[in-house]
């Protein structure tokens, strides 16, 4: 796109709701703090969470915070203490967790300024002890769907094709990756844990990844626990 206002992101998020189908949409989208992004993924999916990667969350505060600390450890144990606040399981050890990392960085006011006004108010966002309330399996960045644009681009070369040649690399840049894929899965049938032949993964197995059949069991065990 060449703008990334709110109109722009509502166009192309229809187009994608469109491509989806009726009664498709997505349970999770992971963003980053983009507000304009936000508020259009609130106007096309209004049920669905948008959950904040992490990873930018941490640049940013590299960007914006690092300056202040002039020795590399103790800016080593507020990054420490800030990642494991984010990790924070429950409300209440995220509230403790804060109170801590207030006390311990009371030193730095504007650092504790910074985290409080531009990335609390988006806690529910990317706090685990909220983001975990919804299915997202693991995904707390947008890395994976990064790669792929880079693995676009890269296969795309230019931005100045016309639709067919644009087209043509598109479907042979997903030809590979499909084949890739395929090969792993073809190569992961030799060695399926003992743990993962039941009944339950029996229309899977071959189909998905091992490391897909270990977060799918997680939540089968997770299911079993709670009872019905």
């Amino acid at each position: 796109m060449q703008k990334e206002e709110e109109s722009d992101y509502i166009w192309a998020l229809e187009r994608f709701k469109k491509l989806l189908g009726v009664g498709k949409n997505p349970s999770v989208i992971v963003t980053d703090r983009e507000l304009a992004l936000m508020n259009a993924i609130e106007i096309v999916f209004p049920s669905t969470t948008n959950l904040l990667c992490v990873w930018h969350i941490e640049k940013n505060i590299l960007s914006k915070c690092k300056k202040y600390f002039e020795e590399k450890e103790a800016w080593e144990t507020f990054i420490l203490s800030w990642t494991n606040l984010i990790k924070s399981t429950d409300e209440i050890t995220f509230l403790k967790g804060w109170k801590l990392l207030e006390v311990d960085q009371k030193e730095q006011p504007l650092v504790l300024n910074y985290l409080e006004n531009t990335w609390l108010p988006f806690k529910e966002k990317f706090i685990y002890a909220w983001t975990d309330k919804h299915l997202h399996f693991g995904n707390h960045n947008s890395s994976r769907a990064e790669g792929a644009h880079s693995m676009l681009k890269t296969n795309l070369q230019v931005s100045t094709g016309d639709f067919h040649e644009v087209k043509q690399k598109i479907c042979l840049a997903i030809e590979i990756q499909y084949q890739e894929i395929k090969a792993r899965l073809e190569s992961e049938r030799l060695r399926i844990p003992h743990g993962f032949r039941i009944p339950l993964f029996q229309k899977l197995i071959s189909h998905v990844s091992v490391y897909a059949l270990g977060q799918i069991f997680k939540q089968h065990e997770l299911a079993s626990r709670d009872g019905p």
